[in-house]
């Protein structure tokens, strides 16, 4: 189980450096991965920031 927490916070870290390049579809895979590999990861707020950053004023909206 130690195996999958250092991944999800290897996953976390590459999902936060995609979010700061402004690569949105990336942050979004690895942060989920992470979350996915060690749940009690707080990855609600970041995931929630970049749906929110998807439906910006510069993206139609579905």
């Amino acid at each position: 189980m130690e195996g999958n927490k250092d991944d999800a916070l290897k996953f976390l870290r590459i999902g936060k450096q995609a979010m700061e390049a402004g690569d949105r579809s990336r942050a979004l895979k690895f942060i989920s991965k992470a979350h996915h590999l060690d749940p009690t990861l707080l990855v609600d707020d970041l995931l929630s920031e970049i749906e929110k950053e998807s439906n910006g004023p510069g993206d139609p909206q579905p």
